[in-house]
């Protein structure tokens, strides 16, 4: 039991060790920096490399500084410093970039694993925002998400955000091909979009009753409980008497 015990570790930290690095880097200084939690030379390395001929626009840089930004974000000390306080935007711009520059697939797919943890430690934030009705914010996120991911969660959740960001045409598209499939959505969304499944369909139920499309937001709300019946939010939209608000 205990020599399965040390091999469990042994193995595990081995896959630590492996997720924590870009995959298929050549640049050992900055992985080196990047493992020993030097984040901000790790930074300033990448940025001077990037500003020489040769390694112009390699998209290894970009990943080596989404990664300390999004280390820096998570730090909190770090995250406090004024140069810091857009550590994670910082992060999210330097994938889009990486992704952007890998046109020979050199580093994606088999850095996802970045792209992935990094969107997820997104989520709550634009959950944070959607609570306080920020859909600016939320949009901000959500263009450099989408930028990033196909995942159905997002994609759901940014047609029904298009509707409070002046883009009805688009959330009208996405609406009409994903809620008659929301079985689908909800299956092949990730675990850690998940969440973004039910708050957006109760955003869109709102916005329904506000223009008075009660047909519609009930039809929607019937859905949304159906697929999420422990979800609080949704159980008191769903108990909502509609019928009082319809005119005669």
């Amino acid at each position: 039991m205990t020599r399965l015990l040390i091999l469990f570790v042994f193995i595990f930290s081995l896959s630590v060790v492996g997720m924590s690095q870009v995959v298929g880097g050549y640049f050992d200084k900055l992985a080196e920096m990047y493992e020993n939690e030097e984040w901000e030379d790790c930074i300033d390395r990448a940025d001077k490399l990037l500003g020489k001929k040769k390694y112009a626009g390699d998209p290894e840089l970009y990943l080596y500084q989404a990664l300390a930004y999004y280390q820096i974000s998570r730090d909190s000390t770090l995250a406090k410093l004024t140069e810091y306080k857009g550590a994670y935007m910082d992060a999210l711009k330097n994938l889009n970039r990486a992704v952007k520059k890998d046109k020979y697939g050199e580093y994606f797919p088999e850095n996802n694993f970045i792209i992935e943890d990094i969107i997820k430690a997104g989520i709550p934030m634009i959950l944070n925002y959607s609570a306080d009705n920020d859909y600016s914010k939320i949009n901000s996120l959500l263009r450099n998400f989408m930028s990033l991911s196909e995942d159905p969660g997002l994609v759901f959740y940014n047609g029904v955000m298009d509707f409070f960001n002046y883009n009805e045409r688009e959330a009208l598209e996405t609406m009409d091909k994903m809620l008659p499939a929301f079985d689908s959505v909800k299956n092949y969304a990730a675990d850690y979009t998940q969440p973004l499944l039910p708050d957006g369909m109760k955003h869109y139920f709102d916005l329904l009753v506000k223009e008075y499309e009660l047909d519609s937001a009930e039809h929607i709300i019937k859905i949304a409980h159906d697929h999420f019946p422990g979800d609080t939010a949704i159980e008191r939209r769903y108990q909502m008497n509609l019928d009082s608000l319809r005119y005669d």
